[in-house]
């Protein structure tokens, strides 16, 4: 089994450089969040019984040209020193905003601890997991792709050389994440901290806090990207006949984000029969966009908006999993603008390097 791993760790990872060297990173949205459970919190991370890995591709409003295209990849694994359970891992993840203007790449360390506590449900034995997670956070912009108003001209569209270039192409600063943990045999709940170093967004020089644009509208260059907050939960709820009850689980799954004035929420639930597992939930916001201007800057409506619908279908056999999700429009762009967003998971778990005599106990979410 050891060196069948190994194989297949050394493939992935010639898969992982090939992509990483042409798809670079943003703070993105993922629908099938369970397939990556370490960029969820960093308290999953060893959470599984040997190592795993992780990858997947998400294409947002397949419609839109120049729409954001996202990868990621992580591998984690659990270990033990006596009686203590930890894990460790290394996650990336890759986004390209636009014509491949704007580029970002997340590198980072993972690492869990893991607390048994004591028994309140005769049942059942409860844990808690504390996560931390830090590395870089890189973004690259292609001025050459950009166009700016004193290229322009009236008579012959863009002719003039910009004098826009006083700006860095690229920056790579740190970022730091943190995550905590509930979980026993059917039910798990996790707070998720990212971000806590709130990287600055800029590309100008350090000293430079404004600039003029040659329109006359001064613009901040020195905004940070807000701390973002997630709470996620859910239960393994088995309906399957008497005799074996674990045969049909239905899960019902939550995961609530807030970011600066952004908040989203995603409910829903779902069922698994092995191999399969099938799930629907409904995601909304409340930043919707009004037409209206207030000065230079859009106003958000911050009543409660709809924002898609997801299905998703998924199946396991032995260690491989793979799930396919399709994200419906529900807001104002609607879906026939957009073209909805497509998203596939692909996930190894392997069983234990050696037998261990630590009691490791499965996490009740999702598996795919």
């Amino acid at each position: 089994m050891t060196k069948g791993f190994h194989t297949t760790l050394l493939f992935f990872g010639v898969i992982m450089t090939f992509l990483i060297s042409s798809v670079k990173a943003q703070d993105p949205q993922f629908s099938q969040y369970y397939a990556n459970p370490v960029a969820l919190n960093p308290g999953f991370t060893g959470a599984s019984v040997g190592p795993r890995i992780a990858t997947g591709y998400r294409r947002q409003w397949a419609s839109i040209p120049g729409a954001f295209r996202t990868f990621y990849f992580t591998y984690d694994q659990p270990f033990y020193l006596g009686k203590s359970s930890h894990g460790f891992g290394l996650s990336t993840m890759s986004d390209i905003a636009g014509e491949g203007s704007l580029t970002k790449l997340d590198v980072l360390f993972n690492y869990a601890y893991s607390m048994p506590l004591n028994k309140s449900w005769k049942k059942f034995q409860h844990y808690i997991r504390l996560g931390l997670s830090g590395g870089i956070q890189q973004a690259t912009i292609d001025y050459y792709k950009l166009r700016f108003p004193d290229q322009l001209d009236p008579v012959n569209g863009v002719t003039f050389q910009t004098q826009e270039t006083q700006f860095a192409q690229s920056r790579t600063l740190p970022d730091i994440n943190g995550g905590i943990l509930y979980y026993n045999d059917i039910m798990y709940f996790g707070i998720t901290a990212g971000h806590i170093t709130q990287p600055a967004q800029r590309f100008s020089p350090a000293q430079l806090k404004t600039i003029t644009t040659s329109t006359g509208k001064t613009v901040d260059t020195n905004p940070k990207l807000p701390m973002k907050l997630s709470f996620t939960g859910g239960v393994n709820i088995p309906i399957g006949p008497v005799h074996d009850r674990g045969q049909y689980i239905v899960t019902p799954v939550f995961i609530f984000k807030q970011q600066g004035t952004f908040d989203q929420l995603d409910l829903g639930a779902y069922f698994t029969a092995e191999p399969m597992v099938f799930g629907v939930y409904y995601r909304g916001s409340n930043q919707k966009w009004d037409l209206g201007t207030r000065g230079d800057q859009k106003t958000p409506d911050k009543n409660w908006g709809s924002d898609a619908l997801i299905a998703l279908v998924g199946f396991k056999k032995g260690i491989l999993s793979f799930g396919y999700s399709y994200d419906y429009t529900l807001s104002s762009l609607s879906n026939r603008i957009s073209g909805g967003s497509h998203e596939i998971a692909l996930v190894l778990e392997f069983e234990q390097f050696k037998k261990s005599k630590f009691k490791h106990r499965k996490m009740p979410c999702p598996r795919f």
